[in-house]
């Protein structure tokens, strides 16, 4: 079963069909938590970056924009719990954004989308490899993300993740799944979620409203 994934841009519809791997989702709270370029077009919106320097400041309104909506995902998905924050203390984040979807496909596990945006691409950088180092990552095939890993668990017997974490720019993005059962590795699902987000981020450092979607 292929998902894709669509980015509508100035010049038009890109349609990009992948294969998924899996991912969970432990990290709503921070624990583990996962195109084409062109010039401008002639309204003088910016073009896509490719080097992950955002071309506007990227803080709460952005990481707010760069969330999907339920109308962003495949048919059936319930939306749930979502949160929006700026700085905080004691967090390294300027700005951060989660929301919490359940798919019907994965008979109704929730699917966590979070975005967390930093003050320079050095700090989450060094984010992105703290929380690396304390997970078991395998590889994940993600173009538009500076560096991308999946990583999966189990938090019992009965109930597993799996997780994808990607460094785009100044930002961290994770998607991730939790099911019951001995795994959660839906090869449909997560991939496809993430490079959604991922062109969505990029979307919104670019100056653009956000709009990659899935389905």
């Amino acid at each position: 079963m292929e998902t894709s994934v669509t980015v509508q841009r100035q010049g038009g519809v890109l349609r990009a069909a992948k294969n998924v791997g899996t991912v969970f989702l432990c990290l709503l709270l921070g624990f583990s938590a996962a195109c084409s370029e062109h010039a401008g077009d002639r309204e003088g919106r910016p073009a896509p970056s490719s080097t992950g320097a955002p071309k506007v400041p990227f803080g709460k309104d952005q990481v707010r924009a760069a969330m999907p909506d339920v109308a962003d995902l495949p048919p059936g998905w319930k939306e749930g719990e979502e949160g929006l924050f700026g700085r905080r203390k004691g967090y390294a984040t300027v700005a951060e954004a989660y929301r919490r979807f359940r798919a019907p496909e994965f008979h109704g596990g929730p699917v966590d989308f979070r975005v967390m945006a930093y003050e320079s691409r050095a700090a989450a950088a060094q984010e992105y490899t703290r929380l690396k180092s304390k997970e078991k990552p395998g590889s994940v095939h993600l173009p538009r993300a500076d560096a991308a890993y999946m990583s999966w668990g189990c938090f019992s017997h009965e109930v597993c993740f799996a997780s994808i974490r990607a460094r785009v720019g100044p930002a961290l993005i994770t998607v991730n799944l939790t099911n019951k059962g001995p795994t959660s590795d839906d090869p449909r699902l997560l991939t496809p979620s993430a490079r959604m987000l991922i062109e969505r981020v990029r979307q919104a450092q670019d100056g653009q409203h956000p709009s990659a979607r899935t389905g």
